[in-house]
């Protein structure tokens, strides 16, 4: 999870080994991604765009509903 101006990025990745001796895990799912609001908690869909994308879609998305009134 990382905080941004506008909320909380939730970006999926598999969990880490915590013992050495176990089998490797699959490939990280990656990119999936959603983004919870920081003033309303709402949870827009971002699917498949890596952390830094994710959170420039969700600022564009910000601003065109302001400028919609909405």
């Amino acid at each position: 999870m990382r905080e941004f101006g506008l909320g909380y990025l939730v970006h999926a990745t598999c969990a880490k080994p915590t013992d050495p001796g176990e089998r490797p895990l699959p490939t990280s799912p990656g990119g999936s991604s959603f983004v919870v609001a920081r003033g309303t908690g709402m949870v827009p869909s971002l699917l498949n765009h890596p952390p830094e994308q994710a959170i420039a879609r969700s600022r564009r998305q910000q601003e065109r509903a302001a400028g919609a009134g909405g």
